[in-house]
């Protein structure tokens, strides 16, 4: 009886959202790689990651070039990540939405820190495989 209680949540958890339990972990481990790629400034993983869409406060960067350039020169000249972030994936159909938010700081300036939110959506591609369709980078103070 157990067993098919189970396999029902199981099947309800895959119908309604699309996504089985392996399309969840693929999702969390990409995002965790893109998340470490990014915190440990490694340029050639970010590359690998980026695809179609960035944005930057809300402002579409024309591609991944564009963001790369961003990170090197204005993220990862000025500011470090600092405390632990925490993260949240929201799964609807063939997208998934995982959110970080974590700490910056003026690099060799205490008492800078700032809050940032990281948006990753991944679409499922047709094999069946989760890529990075866009990334917002976006600042949680109102930028003047």
């Amino acid at each position: 009886m157990k067993k098919v209680i189970l396999l029902a949540l199981v099947s309800l958890l895959v119908f309604t959202t699309g996504c089985s339990m392996l399309d969840k972990l693929a999702i969390a481990g990409r995002a965790a790689q893109f998340f470490t790629a990014w915190k440990g400034q490694n340029e050639s993983a970010l590359k690998d990651g980026l695809t179609t869409e960035v944005t930057y406060n809300g402002l579409k960067m024309s591609n991944d070039l564009a963001a790369a350039d961003l990170a090197r020169e204005e993220w990862w000249t000025n500011y470090v990540t600092v405390g632990d972030p925490k993260s949240v994936t929201e799964l609807d159909g063939g997208t998934a939405t995982v959110t970080y938010e974590f700490t910056i700081m003026e690099k060799e300036k205490p008492e800078t820190e700032r809050d940032i939110l990281m948006v990753l959506i991944y679409i499922k591609s047709e094999t069946f495989s989760w890529k990075i369709y866009s990334v917002d980078i976006n600042p949680i103070w109102i930028a003047l």
